[in-house]
This record gives structure tokens, sequence and C-alpha cells, in this order.
């Protein structure tokens, strides 16, 4: 994540009443766009109702539910025009062209922005055409730029929706843990009413990026398991610490050392920085905790413990290794390492499938 961790304290309101587009405004209308010479059916594309002559056959040919939306009823009736007013222009005439073999008109090498493969993935997990685009992601090298963590720029959430589509599974499983790790609580105006919002540590909002079923869901409760992993190593130790330390330091005739300085030097050290960090007197609880797992995270490694250091018998006695008995760091990194993924089993066999495409 590009922000630094040590700015993810309270952060102010984002405004998302009238979240920005990732890509620039979408142009007015062509004139009629004939893709193919014997054109039978005219498609009216978007918002702007772009025309499109395109071949029913080659429609057929590219999708299984075009091929049955052309068929029945239609096939029966007069009508000569059909709608798709929810629908990206641009990313269906994409489509459009590769189906109707027009590949001279379909971007180049890195032609696509994250908008329009995001656009592209929609249409295609829409339409069932995967099998058909697919092809071109990989020899245009489309997706590539964009794969988790190769993109982490506006919008970079939506990639599990573009890899769940094309079924990129190795990138999804890593962007859906690190969402899971720096997932945060943050005020946001919506339809000018402040309300609660999940983002990442950078600020991209994830609520209202495009997602597949159930992942959002997962991710939080990945989130949840995580958080009560940390804070019960946390304050276990603490615990620990408050009940008794144990102190190793020995004599140079290696014989035990009763310090109880020991001990105060640790709890006077250690108190402090934990207050300071809103985790003492009262305890976090992870249901309310807003900060994210890495913030979490990193707080507790940056806990620094105090040793006593004292003479004894003329010689100087260290208590580094007392200190040390309470790692913080190494109990909060394996709650983290030990966090399960949010991938769920659905997920895995969609994109097991859409990659045989």
């Amino acid at each position: 994540m590009a922000q630094s961790l040590c700015d993810s304290g309270p952060s102010p309101p984002i405004n998302l009443s009238s979240p920005p587009s990732l890509s620039s405004a979408t142009p007015p209308p062509q004139p009629t766009i004939e893709l193919s010479s014997s054109a039978d059916v005219t498609l009216v594309i978007g918002e702007e109702k772009q025309l499109v002559r395109a071949s029913v056959p080659a429609l057929r040919n590219a999708s299984s539910v075009w091929a049955a939306m052309f068929s029945g009823r239609w096939a029966e009736s007069d009508t000569s025009e059909i709608a798709f007013p929810d629908d990206d222009i641009e990313a269906m005439l994409l489509v459009l062209r590769i189906a109707h073999i027009r590949f001279n008109e379909i971007p180049k090498k890195e032609g696509l922005s994250f908008q329009l493969l995001l656009d592209v993935a929609f249409v295609c997990d829409k339409y069932d055409l995967v099998h058909m685009v697919r092809p071109f992601l990989d020899l245009h090298n489309w997706a590539q730029p964009y794969s988790y963590p190769n993109y982490e720029g506006e919008g970079y959430p939506a990639w599990l929706f573009i890899a769940w589509t094309f079924g990129y599974a190795d990138s999804f499983d890593r962007l859906a843990r690190d969402l899971a790790l720096s997932a945060k609580i943050q005020l946001a105006v919506v339809t000018k009413e402040i309300e609660d919002t999940w983002v990442t540590e950078d600020g991209h909002d994830i609520v209202q990026a495009t997602l597949p079923p159930e992942i959002f869901e997962s991710i939080l409760q990945v989130r949840q398991s995580a958080l009560v992993a940390g804070l019960e190593a946390l304050y276990t130790i603490l615990d620990g610490a408050l009940k008794a330390t144990k102190c190793l330091a020995k004599t140079k005739d290696n014989k035990p050392i009763e310090a109880p300085e020991c001990r105060a030097e640790i709890l006077r050290t250690l108190l402090p920085q934990l207050r300071s960090k809103s985790l003492y007197p009262e305890r976090v609880q992870a249901t309310s905790y807003r900060s994210s797992v890495l913030y979490l995270q990193f707080m507790v490694e940056t806990i620094k413990i105090g040793a006593h250091n004292s003479y004894y018998d003329g010689a100087y006695i260290s208590h580094n290794s007392c200190a040390a008995l309470l790692d913080f760091s190494s109990a909060i990194q394996k709650a983290v390492d030990q966090m399960p993924t949010p991938t769920l089993e659905s997920h895995r066999r969609h994109m097991e499938e859409q990659a045989k495409k």
C-alpha cells in the first residue's frame, strides 16, 4: 500500500455521493456502425443509444446467451432492433468486433484502460463471452498490466471481478487476502449523508467496487478473525506481564538474580505505550475496531520494551533477554500468517471453469 501506516488513524470523511468515473466522459454516439455486409439486426447500445448493425449468425456463434436471445419469439417476430441499454458502448463494440472477426479494429497491445477492462469483464460475464475474449487478453496483454499487485491505481479492488471472470485465480487470492488485511472503516459522504464505508489503507473504496458474489462478506469475516487472533495474542502477553515477568539475568557465576526492578522497568516502558496506542487499559474489541489488521500489526510491532540494567558484585548485568520474552511482534505476525484466505470454494471452482474456456 502506498500510504504510510503511520497515517492510518482517523481520516476526514471522503465524498462518495458522486463516485468519480475511472475513465473520461463517454463520447457522444457515432453514426451507425456497420459490422457486417450481411447485417440483419440493429443493436441499440447504452444510454446514448449507439446504433450498431450486426449479423445475427455471428452473435449466435459468439454467445450462448445471444443464441437464446435471437431464437424463439425474436426469430418469429418482425423486430429489427434490440436494445442493450445497460451496457457500456466501448466494451460492447470491442466484443462485437471480435465476434465479427474485425480484429484490425480492436485495441492493440496493452491498449485497454482499467475501466474498459472492467467493463469488458462485465459484458463477458453477462453474455458468456469469456471463451471468445480471453485469448485476446493474452495475445494483446490487455489484462497483465492490471493484474494485482502490478496495478494499485484508482478502483483496483475491482480487479477481483476481472480475475473472477477470466479465471486468474492466483492474483484473485492475493488481492482478496490483502484487502482483508488493509480494509478499514472510514466516514464517507454518501448521498449527502455521512456514513461509514469500507476503504483500503490507501483510501480506495471497497464497497462501491464491482465485486464477485460473496467475496466482500468473506473479506470482512477473515478480517474479523485476524483481528480476534491478533488482539488475543496481544492481551495474552500483556496479562502474563501484569501477573509476573520472568527474570533471566544471572550473575557471573551463572546464578539467578532476584531483581524486582527488572519487572518494574518492563511495565514502566510497556504500559504508557499501550495507553498511547489506545490499547490499554480499556481493551480493544475486534467487533468495534475501525482500523485495519495491518494498522494493528504496525501498532503492536512498534512497541519497544525497556530493559533494566544493573551491577551485581561489581559486574554489569543486562536484562535484555527478560524484555525479549514479551515478543509482541512475533505474536501478531503469527496471527497474520495464519489468517485464512477469503477466497471461497465457489470462487475457486468458478475460476477453474473460466480458465478452461
